[in-house]
């Protein structure tokens, strides 16, 4: 009876394992596509006159963040919340980056 028990839990903990590193497996590949999709992202870009129109943390080189944030009512309530100045432009610069640019809002 023991060994039966035994070799459940044995079984078990296999396919607990098993699960656990598909789980981890699934994670890192996840972060390997989000650090290469921003990489990406921040390379400048460039218009016609070959003239370099962002800079280099990915920001429009006439991004304003207090300007971002007042054409983004959701964004300016949600801004609301913190608790700095510095908060809040920081807030404004990393949406932008990480899911503005790619809506398309206005700045």
């Amino acid at each position: 009876m023991n060994s039966v028990n035994t070799k459940k839990s044995s079984s078990n903990n296999f396919i607990q394992n098993k699960k656990l590193l598909l789980i981890g497996l699934a994670i890192i590949c996840s972060i390997i596509l989000v650090v290469v999709y921003n990489m990406e992202s921040l390379e400048p870009e460039i218009n016609t006159n070959n003239i370099v129109t962002q800079t280099k943390d990915g920001l429009p080189t006439d991004f304003d963040p207090n300007n971002y944030l007042k054409l983004n009512p959701d964004l300016e309530k949600a801004a609301e919340k913190l608790p700095s100045d510095e908060a809040k432009i920081a807030f404004a610069k990393n949406h932008y980056l990480t899911n503005g640019k790619s809506e398309k809002r206005k700045y």
